[in-house]
């Protein structure tokens, strides 16, 4: 189907929703929910911890074929993204609060990632960290900044102590503040990669 018979059905139903995700998926973005999300990518991935606008996720970008996907945790009727001329919801919001696979790639696709990438760590083959399960949101705790939080100690080592109310904003403030261990000496029971400031590489292990 092509974008102009998209945009046409959208001018003529008004299902912009659903046909605008018609036409993310053909290019390849398709978003999982709750679930449904894959236990373990095979490659070698550098792993980005991102924050922007009031959220924070996680990115996976294969170091070789490019490929790229996101994760984070969002609670029900939030994480859509609306066309700031017309005001329509070209990604509409999720309908279950917990993991969700590619949101954000469909959410910040036009962003620049210098805006929001704050960290990377280089990881050969990553299991897919769920934190606390793939359902649920609270607002207190288990919620987006969390779960990065404790994802980025999974993958990086690098814990960042964040004091209540756990904000995005907060988290952001904090990792820009501590300067990225280099290089970074993971516990003799990981196999982890050094850790980098985004931007740089790092040698690949299994993790």
């Amino acid at each position: 189907m092509s974008l102009r018979i998209v945009l046409i059905r959208t001018f003529i139903g008004g299902f912009f929703t659903v046909v605008a995700l018609a036409s993310q998926a053909q290019e390849g973005i398709v978003p999982l929910g709750p679930g449904h999300l894959p236990q373990r990518l095979q490659g070698n991935w550098q792993v980005g911890l991102c924050v922007l606008d009031g959220h924070s996720w996680l990115r996976f970008h294969n170091l070789e074929t490019h490929e790229t996907h996101t994760l984070s945790r969002i609670q029900r009727g939030w994480g859509g993204r609306q066309d700031e001329q017309s005001g329509r919801w070209i990604v509409p919001h999720v309908n279950a609060s917990g993991l969700h696979w590619n949101q954000d790639l469909l959410r910040y696709q036009d962003q620049p990632e210098r805006t929001y990438l704050l960290r990377t760590v280089n990881v050969a083959n990553p299991v897919i960290f769920r934190g606390q399960g793939d359902e649920g949101y609270g607002l207190f705790a288990n919620n987006c900044v969390t779960f990065v939080r404790d994802a980025w100690d999974f993958y990086a080592g690098e814990y960042f102590r964040l004091l209540p109310p756990h904000l995005p904003q907060r988290l952001r403030s904090v990792v820009i503040a501590t300067p990225a261990p280099h290089p970074y000496q993971p516990p003799q029971r990981t196999q982890r990669t050094a850790v980098q400031p985004a931007g740089y590489g790092a040698p690949l292990l299994q993790r």
